[in-house]
């Protein structure tokens, strides 16, 4: 009988390397060593207190988004209440659940707790993901300990993976442990290798792809010494879903990727996180803007109404709102409309907003004056 031709990465002789040319992933690796250096300058103008708020959301956002990323999805006020816990190390509010407490510490774990990683903190990451879940035991999850069994991972009854035989689970995760406790690779290669590796073995019956993300991250908070950690893998791959999952296919399928070359996966894996830490930059770039905004318009004589509606076209913590009409001052200050124009006026005077290209007569609408915030 003709042998069929090998199709998983895992049967590859080479598997346990990853093959990649370094010139080709020099550019995304340059770009994302700069964002991060970008970050880091900002995060300078930041207080403790400051830090510790940014960081909540990070963390909070990242458990929500990697559960969803596997169709899970969380009630984001639990999750944030059990991060606010974990990393106050006492409980504050009514509103967590043992399953996200459980998420929070492992979060803060994988990213706080530098100390080499092990087969059993993995298994006690796996643990916290499943420790809550009673019918996890029925579908033959068994928490903290790797599968017993083969499996495939199929789509609507489609074979998308077949895992690694069973018994060269524990061989293959010896040798990922090893690799992420000494090797001396760039940090951003070595996680993007990690992350595909430990989704190729699929160790656990369940959680595989939460805990590949987890150990990357581990890598980088590990391998780039962050004392905090302002950027998420898991959010930046939620928002192209299908792209991570098409990328994955195309790296761990030989039959397309015939020439077990690895260097389009790490340089995907590098553009999505570049892609997280520059949405990060994006939102800090904010919030040291509005400080400015209220620096310079401090000992204006600003009325109650105009501060309000500044208020609103700032945004929220993180991002701003982009426009404002006539009808929506009076509405949001409860004014006339002679009070409203007045209101206009002057602010277009102080130079606090500016008329919206595009929008003139009744349809004028105002937006923050960036320029003159510089």
């Amino acid at each position: 009988m003709e042998k069929l031709p090998i199709k998983w990465i895992w049967e590859n002789e080479q598997f346990g390397e990853f093959p990649f040319d370094y010139e080709r992933i020099s550019k995304t690796l340059t770009l994302i060593h700069s964002t991060h250096e970008k970050l880091h300058t900002l995060l300078l103008f930041f207080d403790k207190k400051e830090l510790d708020a940014i960081e909540t959301e990070n963390y909070t956002k990242e458990i929500m988004d990697s559960s969803k990323i596997e169709g899970e999805y969380l009630k984001r006020e639990s999750v944030r209440a059990s991060v606010v816990s974990a990393l106050s190390n006492s409980r504050t509010s009514s509103k967590e659940t043992r399953h996200t407490q459980a998420l929070a510490k492992l979060v803060l774990d994988s990213k706080k707790n530098n100390l080499d990683i092990t087969k059993e903190r993995i298994h006690s990451w796996h643990y916290a993901l499943f420790s809550e879940d009673k019918s996890a035991r029925e579908e033959g999850i068994i928490p903290g300990q790797y599968r017993d069994r083969d499996i495939a991972v199929r789509e609507n009854g489609v074979l998308k993976y077949s895992a690694i035989p069973q018994n060269r689970v524990e061989e293959q995760m010896s040798k990922l442990v090893d690799y992420c406790n000494n090797s001396k690779s760039d940090p951003y290669v070595k996680s993007a290798i990690v992350h595909l590796w430990f989704v190729a073995i699929h160790p656990y019956a369940d959680g595989n792809g939460r805990l590949s993300r987890v150990v990357a991250d581990y890598v980088l908070s590990k391998d780039n010494k962050n004392t905090y950690k302002y950027f998420s893998l898991s959010s930046a791959i939620a928002n192209k879903r299908d792209n991570y999952y098409m990328e994955l296919d195309e790296t761990t399928n030989l039959w397309k990727n015939r020439h077990f070359d690895f260097t389009n996966w790490i340089n995907y894996h590098n553009k999505i996180l570049d892609e997280g830490i520059s949405e990060t930059v994006k939102k800090i770039d904010h919030v040291i803007f509005k400080a400015r905004f209220w620096d310079k318009y401090r000992e204006e004589s600003l009325n109650t109404r105009q501060i309000k509606v500044l208020s609103t076209l700032l945004g929220d913590k993180y991002s701003v709102k982009k426009n404002l009409g006539k009808k929506e001052y009076m509405g949001l200050t409860d004014c006339t409309s002679t009070t409203a124009s007045r209101d206009i006026k002057d602010l277009l005077e102080k130079g606090c907003i500016v008329n919206e290209k595009g929008f003139e007569g009744r349809n004028t609408t105002y937006k923050i004056n960036f320029i003159t915030q510089i």
